[in-house]
């Protein structure tokens, strides 16, 4: 049985604030894994992660972030969308979990990378893909988490309505 929702989204702030309100709303707890990532013994940043440690490090704590989420009950989980581009570890969230996808546009996310002005050579490296294969990962998201929505230019308390609509919608079928 399914009885925790996993929130994954483009935007880290909206995709944390539409976890909180559903948390609120479904009377859940909620998890915010992308924390567990920036305070892991010594208070960092996915910038300072990437410096000392590598992708290939932060893609494995990805992986042991997923086993210690699976142990929550009654939980709306928000997850960094990294986490879900490898087909394992969105298998095993959905293990566990009924997982939404909040996508937007991948000229969207392409233009929000090209302008980030302050970014340092690891996060320059790090968000240097093209709009292909942008459009490619939302795609294949798309097609595998079970709920989609649409979450360009909406506010997180419209998406939470939206969200809880599709999940009526997911279990009436």
């Amino acid at each position: 049985m399914i009885n925790n929702i996993v929130i994954v989204g483009i935007n880290r702030k909206v995709s944390r604030q539409v976890g909180e309100i559903l948390t609120e709303q479904l009377g859940m707890h909620f998890l915010d894994t992308i924390e567990l990532f920036e305070f892991d013994n010594i208070p960092r940043t996915f910038e300072d992660i990437l410096k000392e440690q590598g992708v290939s490090y932060y893609r494995k704590k990805e992986q042991g972030i997923i086993g210690y989420a699976s142990e929550f009950e009654n939980t709306v989980i928000h997850i960094e969308s990294g986490a879900v581009n490898k087909k394992a570890n969105l298998d095993r969230l959905k293990e566990f979990a009924l997982v939404v996808y909040l996508h937007i546009p991948a000229g969207k996310i392409k233009g929000y990378l090209n302008n980030q002005e302050y970014v340092s050579k690891e996060l320059k490296k790090f968000f240097n893909i093209s709009l292909d294969s942008i459009s490619a990962r939302i795609e294949k998201l798309k097609k595998q988490c079970n709920i989609k929505i649409n979450a360009y230019g909406k506010s997180p308390l419209r998406l939470s309505s939206e969200i809880i609509r599709a999940m009526n919608e997911y279990f009436n079928k």
